[in-house]
């Protein structure tokens, strides 16, 4: 079993490459991590552990996640870990990491990809690019034939400089360096919240549609890298740098080997940040403002809902006079989907092709689109595109939300989902 842990891309393909090799499962930790939870895996298959370099270590989360994590089943455990120059001597650690969870240490594959941590360092060319990605591949096969052999890995020899960087410079690293004060948006920021989707810590909130971010950073350089509108910042340390995510930066051919890197929605800048007009139709949809709040929350106390306190991911549609004729709110959830939580029409709005107009801009911008449909609706959203899907597909607050409604039975909930290309 390979379980991975990634910010921009870069050990998630390493992952799927090997997975792909050894025609074995691959999973993502991001939600064990960011919700600190105990999981029992089970593999009778030896256990590939792809991760970053974080200061010549493997990523404190990712060692505390492993910490937490119970491992049943085969005992042999390798680690894969990408860098922009060297892991220093992080074998080491990782040798001791997984004795004391009883696994049996394989050895350590340094894997050299673009650098991605861009609040020190440069985003190297794309000939260099592309020239990392043939050599990791090449290295990447050659490693998944010795997992499936039960060979070690190569052991690195550690000079001088290795043990000082992976015992006293990582020590003093994180302290100094790994925090989230100096992070901070530009006025490009277009509270599309994606940053605070991709944390894997959770550390970045939304206030008045800007994050905000607590000091429990890990540097994984996910908010700076997947932002859609590069609308953050770090000091002045990132201004002007490239963005780098291993999905948008790798060669063409190498794509191929991720069925997903980064659950990141992809946001279409041009409709999210304008005022778009339906077409045939008086209906305008933007953002909300803070100024409509109060139409907003009008058409939640008339379907008996509470009423909010932000506008965040929330998106009107007016009239040509800029009445509020109804407005849909987003929720993004830990894997990045994109649910719908509530779309609501004023009533003498309906049937006017506004809650259709609504639907189809965010599907247009965020690409699919799940929700719980309730009673009348659930023919609505049949008709415009929506299939039924599995209770288990659907986020825990939406779940417990229809649990503890006493109108379950008249109002017969079920999760359905919008795929972009099936739109009706």
């Amino acid at each position: 079993m390979i379980l991975w842990f990634s910010g921009t891309g870069n050990s998630e393909w390493c992952a799927h490459v090997v997975a792909r090799e050894l025609n074995d499962e691959c999973f993502n930790t991001f939600k064990y991590i960011r919700n600190k939870e105990q999981h029992t895996f089970i593999s009778e298959k030896p256990w590939v552990f792809v991760v970053p370099t974080y200061a010549w270590k493997m990523p404190r989360v990712f060692r505390d996640f492993l910490k937490r994590s119970t491992f049943e089943g085969c005992r042999d455990a390798y680690v894969i870990m990408t860098c922009g120059m060297d892991n220093g001597n992080a074998q080491k650690d990782n040798e001791s990491v997984l004795g004391k969870l009883g696994l049996a240490y394989k050895g350590t594959l340094e894997v050299t990809l673009p650098e991605n941590y861009i609040a020190m360092f440069n985003v190297p060319s794309s000939q260099v690019i592309d020239a990392q990605f043939i050599s990791a591949h090449e290295l990447l096969v050659a490693a998944a034939h010795k997992i499936a052999q039960g060979q070690t890995f190569n052991v690195k020899k550690a000079f001088a400089a290795d043990l000082l960087k992976s015992g006293i410079v990582n020590a003093v690293f994180y302290p100094m360096y790994v925090h989230a004060k100096k992070f901070t948006t530009t006025d490009a920021c277009i509270g599309c919240g994606v940053c605070a989707s991709v944390c894997p810590l959770g550390a970045i909130s939304m206030d008045a549609n800007h994050p905000v971010w607590r000091d429990t950073c890990t540097h994984c350089m996910a908010c700076i890298s997947h932002c859609p509108a590069e609308a953050i910042e770090y000091d002045n340390k990132t201004q002007g740098k490239v963005r780098y995510t291993a999905q948008k930066c790798m060669p063409a051919n190498f794509k191929v080997a991720l069925t997903a890197c980064s659950d990141v929605p992809a946001v279409n800048m041009e409709l999210h940040k304008n005022v778009h007009v339906c077409e045939g139709t008086p209906i305008q949809i933007q953002p909300a403002c803070e100024a409509e709040l109060a139409a907003v929350n009008k058409l939640c106390i008339a379907e008996d809902m509470s009423p909010y306190t932000d506008v965040e991911n929330t998106y009107v549609a007016t009239d040509s006079t800029g009445e509020v004729l109804g407005f849909i709110r987003l929720r993004i959830a830990q894997d990045s989907r994109v649910f719908v939580n509530p779309i609501i029409t004023a009533a003498d709005a309906r049937r006017q092709g506004v809650g259709r107009s609504l639907m189809h801009f965010a599907s247009e911008v965020y690409g699919n689109l799940y929700l719980v449909a309730r009673g009348s609706a659930i023919q609505f959203y049949r008709a415009i595109g929506f299939e039924e899907m599995a209770w288990d597909e659907v986020i825990p607050e939406l779940t417990e939300d229809c649990g503890n409604c006493d109108r379950i039975k008249e109002c017969s909930p079920k999760p359905m989902k919008l795929i972009a290309a099936k739109q009706a």
